[in-house]
């Protein structure tokens, strides 16, 4: 039996049960989805700031001062580095060759504008304003901004997905696993199809909210996954995947082929771990017209590979796919199971791969 996409994660969505949003520490946030906005805590900087290695001075006591005018002190003005606050009183930095020591005297020799070489208050942040929204993926730029912002920690909406296959798969899984993360957080298992008993003490352990099986369906692994019938299959092109459980923790049998799991990924686990954590929509890569037209089997969700042309948007396979055509790849289209295809030069919205 084979049923559609869009009923399959009807029933995961049904049967998933929300938990509270758990702050955590900005580095360990990197990766997942934020279930609130990445916001300022105050303005930054709170002081004004040297922009440079120099000397803090008034501007106002420097107005025409030059190596031809001079400015005699009998002691040198406070020398700052690039991210000190100004002393009191202060309000520019004058580079160093612009101020003259002697044994009888420190000569100033140039002047400077208010506030040049210097960060005002507030000048890179005000207090409150949003570096990540919610839904966002936090990625590791974003936590360099937040702890530069004072920001330590981050209200996240976690999503974990158990990635167990037989050894020799593990690494091919692990590399998939880190290209399609986004928001994800992937675990990778080694696993024996035929030890059933190793395998169910295995996942009886994971806290995940999915487990995603690759590996060869033993009679074993399917006793243990559905012990009440057989399995169902998914009406998605290519994917040859068996599907076990709607409860709060969907458990997916797929086949270990790469051109198995990539359908499986961009149509179903992204999308279901996007409908859990309140992150953004797929990214759309192109809206462009087909280079060529697409045929596609009623019935079937189908993903189309696409690699961007002079002509339009080159259609790479449909129904089935090569390790060549995802090479070649760029972006993806999803034809919906009531459509027969899409003509040549049809307008569509491509997604990033």
């Amino acid at each position: 039996m084979l049923r559609p996409v869009t009923a399959i994660l009807a029933a995961w969505q049904a049967g998933h049960r929300p938990s509270s949003p758990p702050t955590v520490p900005i580095a360990e946030a990197v990766g997942c989805v934020l279930a609130a906005d990445l916001a300022a805590l105050d303005a930054v900087p709170t002081h004004m700031t040297a922009l440079r290695y120099g000397y803090a001075v008034a501007s106002s006591d420097l107005v025409g001062v030059s190596a031809y005018a001079p400015l005699l002190r009998t002691e040198a003005p406070a020398l700052v580095r690039a991210g000190d606050p100004l002393p009191v009183g202060t309000d520019a930095v004058l580079p160093p060759d612009a101020v003259v020591r002697s044994p009888a005297a420190v000569e100033i020799v140039g002047e400077v504008a208010p506030g040049e070489n210097v960060r005002w208050p507030g000048g890179e942040l005000g207090a409150g304003d949003v570096l990540r929204r919610a839904g966002q993926v936090v990625r590791p730029i974003d936590a360099a901004l937040a702890l530069a912002a004072g920001i330590g920690q981050a209200a996240v909406q976690p999503f974990g997905v158990i990635l167990a296959s037989e050894r020799e798969n593990a690494p091919m899984l692990e590399a998939l696993a880190a290209h399609f993360r986004s928001g994800m957080q992937a675990g990778v298992m080694a696993v024996d199809p035929d030890d059933a008993e190793d395998l169910k003490a295995k996942l009886s352990l994971s806290s995940a909210d999915m487990i995603l099986v690759a590996a060869h369906p033993t009679s074993a692994l399917i006793g243990l996954l559905n012990p009440s019938g057989a399995p169902e299959g998914v009406a998605l092109g290519g994917a040859e995947t068996a599907l076990f459980g709607s409860g709060p923790m969907p458990l997916v049998l797929a086949a270990p082929r790469l051109d198995a799991l990539v359908p499986l990924l961009c149509c179903l686990v992204e999308p279901y771990a996007a409908s859990q954590t309140g992150r953004e929509p797929r990214r759309i890569w192109r809206r462009a017209r087909l280079a060529r037209k697409i045929a596609s089997r009623v019935g079937l969700t189908e993903l189309v590979l696409l690699r961007e042309t002079k002509g339009g948007l080159e259609p790479l396979c449909a129904g089935s796919i090569t390790l060549s055509a995802l090479a070649a790849a760029e972006g993806y289209l999803v034809v919906p199971p009531e459509s027969e295809g899409c003509p040549d030069g049809a307008e569509v919205e491509a997604y990033e791969l």
